[in-house]
């Protein structure tokens, strides 16, 4: 399946999930987005923590905010998250070049990746809260 069916495949489920749970799709994406950035950058190996510190959270189109050179902390980013209304695109990034390459298991501190296990969980867990839920 394509990067593209499944994307449109999550929001269909993120939009059951929101309905089924009673609550605003803006409430359901807001803490969702929060989560996987949370997972994401713990997930992030750490040398200088600026990988880590790459990630963003953004509506609309995809941030390119690159964290200076030297030790870097992550920032949480609940701010960004806040401003999620549910009817634009959340974006999730890293503009570093070599995000890809950890990404694929270049660092043994996340040999599996980052991003792919968080989504996988993250849907997941959808599933198995919308399987809980009567019609």
């Amino acid at each position: 399946m394509s990067n593209a069916a499944n994307i449109q495949a999550f929001n269909v489920d993120l939009d059951q999930f929101a309905k089924k749970l009673n609550v605003k799709l803006e409430t359901a994406v807001q803490r969702l987005a929060l989560d996987a950035f949370n997972r994401l950058t713990k997930r992030t190996p750490v040398d200088t923590g600026r990988a880590r510190a790459s990630w963003t959270i953004a509506t609309g189109k995809a941030s390119d905010r690159i964290p200076g050179e030297g030790k870097q902390e992550p920032k949480g980013d609940a701010s960004a998250a806040a401003s999620i209304d549910g009817t634009e695109q959340v974006f999730i990034t890293s503009a570093l070049d070599y995000m890809k390459y950890l990404e694929k298991g270049s660092s043994k501190q996340a040999p599996v990746g980052m991003v792919a296990i968080t989504l996988a969980e993250i849907e997941a867990e959808i599933e198995i809260i919308l399987a809980g839920i009567a019609d």
